[in-house]
């Protein structure tokens, strides 16, 4: 069901076809239908692993850092994207009018990792005079 003028995005593991490997990203779901973002650099050896394939995520050093909703230009950092400077700098290139920070924290909301990844996405916003909404399951 869509509503005109509301956008919705839904962290998801996105199968690819013929592969044991999934996409890690948002779904963003408005007027348009639903279409992926994916994770542009995911986690190292538990992610992404360029010795094994199996079950791992595929890294997009070079993917887009926002995507066009009908109130504007987002900027998404997914996850461990939040705490390093690539994807951020490949996002505000962009020119974003919003920042998304994402992230599922579960299993690792008893360590500092969440608070960490608020703090740096929080930071990143005001570096760049960007509004920032952060949503972490945890």
């Amino acid at each position: 069901m869509s509503r005109p003028g509301k956008t919705l995005l839904v962290g998801a593991g996105i199968p690819i076809a013929d592969s044991t490997q999934f996409e890690n990203g948002v779904v963003i779901a408005d007027v348009h239908g639903g279409r992926p973002f994916h994770q542009r650099i995911p986690v190292p050896i538990a992610m992404w692993n360029p010795v094994q394939q199996d079950g791992t995520v595929p890294i997009h050093l070079f993917g887009p850092g926002t995507a066009q909703v009908a109130q504007g230009r987002i900027g998404i950092l997914i996850c461990y994207e939040q705490l390093l400077v690539w994807p951020v700098l490949r996002s505000a290139a962009e020119a974003p009018t919003l920042l998304i920070a994402v992230s599922n924290s579960v299993v690792i909301c008893h360590s500092v990792v969440p608070s960490v990844q608020k703090v740096c996405s929080e930071a990143w916003a005001r570096l760049f005079g960007y509004p920032v909404v952060i949503a972490a399951n945890s």
